[in-house]
Order: structure tokens, then sequence, then C-alpha cells
């Protein structure tokens, strides 16, 4: 379970087994939501925020909308580190401290 951003109190990572399409998860506390990205020729064109699992909490619309702003300007991120991840290899997590607006 590589953890690829930690980001204002939100953890972000891939699971070991994870499938197309390219999504994350993210977890909060005892939250925890599945982000899945849309693209048109590498270019983000939705993203799509539900629960992760049924008997897990959301996460309030006020953090999901934070989460939604993260994904919209570092998707190039997650969607090299979705890549490198499938490839079998190793990634580095990134701490980003400041909120994304």
């Amino acid at each position: 379970m590589p953890k690829i951003f930690e980001y204002i109190g939100f953890i972000f990572y891939f699971y070991s087994n994870d499938h197309d399409p390219i999504h994350c998860h993210v977890k909060k506390g005892d939250k925890e939501m599945r982000v899945t990205l849309y693209f048109e020729q590498y270019t983000l064109t939705d993203v799509y925020i539900v629960k992760a699992h049924r008997h897990t909490p959301s996460l309030t619309r006020e953090e999901r909308e934070k989460i939604k702003k993260f994904v919209e300007v570092y998707y190039p991120h997650i969607l090299d580190k979705w890549e490198t991840f499938r490839a079998g290899k190793k990634i580095r997590p990134v701490k980003i401290s400041r909120e994304v607006k």
C-alpha cells in the first residue's frame, strides 16, 4: 500500500493490487474515499470521488472539495506515480503542506 502524497492531513495512496481505471485512495482519520481520474489524451476530464468501502465513513463535502482541487493541480504527478507503480518500481511519497487554492 504505497503512500503517494501527504496533503494537509490527507493521505493519498494506492493499494498494492490496484486496477484500472486510474485512481487513488484518500484517508483522513477513519474516513476513506476512492478518487478516480478520467483522462482524454493525458488531459484530466473528470474527478469522481466515492466511498472506498461500505462501512467506512465518508469525508465531508468540504474535505472532498479540497481533494478535488488538489487532484486537479497534481494529476500529472498522480498519473506518473500510477504508471511507475504499475511498472513495478518504487515510488516516493511527497509531503505538501500548503493548501491548493
